[in-house]
């Protein structure tokens, strides 16, 4: 079960993610490894938005007026999100402080992201929680703020939501706090996301920072090739296990409405083979030692 900060938040790598790439863009007929690259980066983007193309996933939009009264506590200011907003059911549960919880995770789309969450817990669904609102998308919240048959129970998926909650709570100092939030929300297809909706949403649920532009989403993505090698003898005890790896850089992007995804701009480093402990396997840190000749 994730905790509720978990729930407000594509780099594809390996052992920490992929070192910094010589900027050299490849041609498909300079190197076969950008084929590669393209099933790779498409595979990852796929797999890192797998909610983008589950048949389940249940999305909302709608106008929210969300603030609270952080001003009360010591070098806090209030916080106020207003306008069009768009989320997702998470049914996976969460942490709450009233046990297993269902999520909407609803973020503004635009330059100025908002966010705000709504939870519900299992054991009663008349009690709605309120995480923020957020004048960023990474603001830290009101994990506390609840209120009672104030917003329309979800966890079934209904087909609009009506919200309209004055929740209260307490700061972790026991200081009095209050979060209130008002509008309609309304179920809509996955087809019908406005890409700045859908960067907005990349956004809130990978941290990736995505960019909107002529129907369709971009973010930038990495990650490493690797093939196995058979050194003969190892260039060190114990380094049994050989690998050629080889990092690259690209940009994914997904086109709406049909939410296909293409990979650009790839960059390719250098070849480098490196044989390792097991256990270090691919990782090139300090229990490998590099192939001679071959880096």
């Amino acid at each position: 079960m994730r905790t509720m900060a978990a729930a407000l938040g594509v780099i594809l790598g390996a052992c920490g993610g992929a070192r910094a790439v010589p900027r050299e863009t490849v041609e498909p007929a300079s190197d076969p490894a950008l084929a590669s690259v393209q099933t790779a980066g498409v595979e990852g983007v796929r797999r890192r938005m797998w909610w983008l193309y589950a048949d389940d996933t249940v999305l909302y939009r709608g106008t929210i007026d969300a603030r609270n009264d952080l001003g009360a506590i010591p070098d806090r200011e209030d916080e106020v999100v207003s306008g069009s907003m768009v989320g997702r059911l998470d049914r996976e549960p969460i942490a709450s402080v009233l046990g297993p919880a269902v999520a909407i995770r609803l973020v503004r789309d635009g330059d100025d992201r908002g966010a705000l969450l709504l939870w519900q817990p299992a054991s009663d669904a008349t009690i709605t929680g309120i995480v923020g609102p957020f004048e960023r998308t990474d603001g830290v919240g009101l994990d506390g703020t609840r209120c009672t048959g104030c917003v329309t129970p979800f966890a079934a998926a209904p087909p609009s939501i009506r919200v309209d909650a004055a929740a209260t709570g307490a700061s972790g100092d026991g200081t009095a706090v209050h979060a209130w939030a008002r509008g309609e929300l309304a179920r809509i297809a996955l087809g019908d996301l406005r890409a700045p909706e859908l960067a907005a949403l990349i956004e809130t649920e990978t941290g990736i920072e995505a960019e909107a532009h002529d129907g369709a989403v971009s973010f930038p993505i990495d990650g490493v090739l690797s093939r196995e090698l058979a050194i003969d003898p190892p260039p060190a005890e114990g380094h049994t296990a050989c690998a050629e790896t080889r990092a690259w850089t690209a940009v994914g992007r997904i086109a709406l409405p049909d939410l296909t995804v293409r990979v650009t701009d790839v960059e390719l480093g250098p070849s480098r083979a490196a044989c390792c402990v097991p256990e270090h396997v691919p990782c090139s840190g300090p229990r490998c030692v590099p192939v001679p000749g071959r880096s």
